[in-house]
């Protein structure tokens, strides 16, 4: 879901940089604003990726949460930040309504909170990573 919610922040983002202008060109020709919007699509691709190879192993039964616990604390700090920048790219009407964006912030903040924190997400990943230096010498290849 926080991927989706990405999706829609970088769709929404995309939509109005293309429509508006500001001083005389199009929103989305600032390069600012392009920077916004390629981190957006980075962050994107990632959640989506980290939440495959979640699946994978699930499917596969090797599934020790590893990945499960990644996706779920990346994929929500990514969808707020694909929020707050859906907001900074539409400015002043990021924050009215008849935009959306604004809606899509508050749903953001969910993805962090819902199911465990991301600190508690980010407890895990790193007793994941100690356990295996101290099993093998090397985080190379978790699974």
């Amino acid at each position: 879901m926080a991927t989706g919610l990405q999706s829609r922040c970088i769709d929404e983002a995309i939509k109005y940089a293309l429509e508006e202008k500001r001083f005389g060109i199009p929103v989305c020709e600032h390069q600012a604003i392009q920077m916004l919007l390629a981190d957006m699509a980075i962050n994107n691709e990632l959640s989506r990726m980290l939440t495959y190879r979640s699946a994978w192993e699930l499917m596969t039964g090797v599934s020790h949460g590893y990945y499960s616990t990644l996706a779920k604390c990346f994929a929500g700090d990514a969808a707020n930040k694909a929020a707050n920048s859906a907001v900074q790219i539409l400015g002043a009407n990021g924050y009215n309504r008849e935009y959306g964006v604004e809606k899509l912030l508050r749903d953001a903040k969910i993805f962090q909170i819902y199911d465990s924190t991301n600190e508690t997400q980010r407890n895990i990943i790193a007793k994941n990573l100690l356990d295996r230096i101290q099993q093998i010498g090397s985080i190379s290849l978790i699974a």
